[in-house]
């Protein structure tokens, strides 16, 4: 891994078009030793006894550093949960968080969307991993309980039949049991498994799937293999790659790659996993694939990138529509960016290891500088309730419970391995 490079790498300098340079501006990052001290938690917390909600003190007291985001972003999760014996109105088993939070007053709206209410799981999950402290173990625990509860109730019967939530309940029970070791969610993560085994075809597409499920079963076999060291997900993955790298020509309306980083967000990490395995070229090519693309859809004082002379933009990432300000899925872009950069770095593509690191680091300063601080709620009905969370727009501040899970997990990233701050666990092999 290469050192750090200074912060001043993570600055941006503004230039109007045929205007003289102006001073440097744009959000910056810097790497800081992490200190669990700094942030909020249940001294003397039993995690293999205790249930949110759980007794935390402090919010947020203005560290800087890239992992001290991630955990803020983990303590929004463990605000919003909800017990494990939590049911609605119905009887049923309630969604572990809230759903979207809007903070100017202090108001819910609830959805049903499972898939999204995993992301925070397995956020969660990871973040336990990267940091270590207990009250976040006791977050996946809980937030995995209800869920597979929620597995076990609907009218069919037939949970499994999302693809979507299945992947990533698969990715999330087989990252907890890989971690812990425990053997809670061992049964429902090969239940998992065998589903997801089921619906990749011959030629390694996903019939049953979209795009966007396509890309989570690579990622979720390759957890399974991380977890269960069971060569037939990690043959399956093999297929499943070769399959995309094979069809990088499909990005039409609903195909694979109409927005490469979709299938980046889900499969880099994987691909770049594998890749460690075999060091195929082709595995490296497919990841440079969506990382050429990506950078292309950030906001970045010259090429490659799209020029803008607004610097609270400037590291950001396009929305779909290729203008205006960057919003939510600048976390999902900058997640896919951060395993572009790793594999170039691990490969040895010393040019697109040093394009990469600009894009990621700049990107890690926007998300870093849009993320709920003290000072930025003040005018909230509830200034603490949305501190580490991400507002879906800059016009919109409603907190959605995925975007603090994606958030969390592309700047657990980047933590890890592009600025390799001193860190308490072990992120993942």
């Amino acid at each position: 891994m290469k050192a750090l490079l200074p912060a001043l790498a993570a600055l941006v300098a503004c230039s109007g078009d045929g205007q003289a340079p102006q001073p440097v501006c744009g959000p910056t990052v810097t790497a800081t030793d992490f200190d669990p001290a700094w942030l909020p938690g249940a001294p003397g917390l039993d995690a293999s006894s205790a249930t949110v909600p759980l007794d935390i003190d402090g919010l947020d007291d203005g560290h800087e550093g890239v992992s001290y985001g991630v955990h803020l972003a983990a303590h929004y999760h463990l605000r919003v949960q909800r017990p494990v014996d939590c049911e609605d109105e119905d009887g049923d088993p309630c969604e572990p968080f809230g759903y979207q939070y809007d903070p100017v007053d202090d108001a819910w709206e609830d959805d049903e969307s499972t898939a999204r209410q995993v992301v925070a799981a397995l956020a969660q999950v990871r973040i336990y991993a990267l940091l270590g402290q207990p009250e976040i173990l006791v977050s996946a625990t809980d937030a995995l309980r209800l869920i597979d509860r929620r597995t076990r109730y609907n009218d069919t019967g037939a949970y499994f039949n999302d693809l979507g939530s299945t992947g990533l309940l698969a990715m999330a029970t087989a990252e907890y049991e890989r971690v812990t070791g425990s053997g809670e969610f061992a049964t429902l993560r090969d239940e998992l498994g065998r589903t997801v085994l089921a619906n990749i075809a011959e030629d390694g597409s996903y019939p049953a799937g979209t795009a966007l499920k396509f890309a989570q079963a690579q990622q979720a076999l390759w957890r399974l293999y991380a977890s269960t060291g069971d060569d037939v997900y990690l043959d399956a993955l093999r297929l499943m790659a070769r399959h995309a790298a094979d069809n990088t020509d499909k990005q039409g309306e609903g195909e694979y790659f109409e927005f490469p980083y979709v299938y980046g967000l889900w499969a880099n990490e994987a691909l770049t996993e594998l890749w460690r395995i075999d060091q195929e070229d082709w595995i490296a090519d497919l990841v440079y694939f969506v990382g050429d693309d990506v950078m292309t859809r950030q906001y970045r004082a010259g090429a490659p990138g799209v020029p803008t002379t607004r610097c609270a933009w400037r590291g950001g990432f396009t929305p779909d529509s290729g203008e205006g300000a960057p919003n939510w899925n600048s976390t999902i872009k900058l997640e896919a960016m951060v395993d572009a950069w790793r594999m170039a770095d691990l490969a040895g593509d010393a040019d697109r290891e040093l394009l990469y690191r600009g894009s990621a680091e700049t990107g890690t300063a926007w998300l870093l500088s849009n993320q709920y601080r003290l000072g930025d709620t003040d005018s909230f009905a509830a200034p603490e309730v949305a501190i580490g969370g991400f507002p879906l727009f800059d016009t919109y501040p409603d907190v959605r419970i995925d975007i603090p899970g994606h958030g969390s997990i592309a700047l657990a990233k980047a933590a890890a391995w592009l600025f390799e701050e001193d860190i308490l666990g072990d992120f993942g092999p």
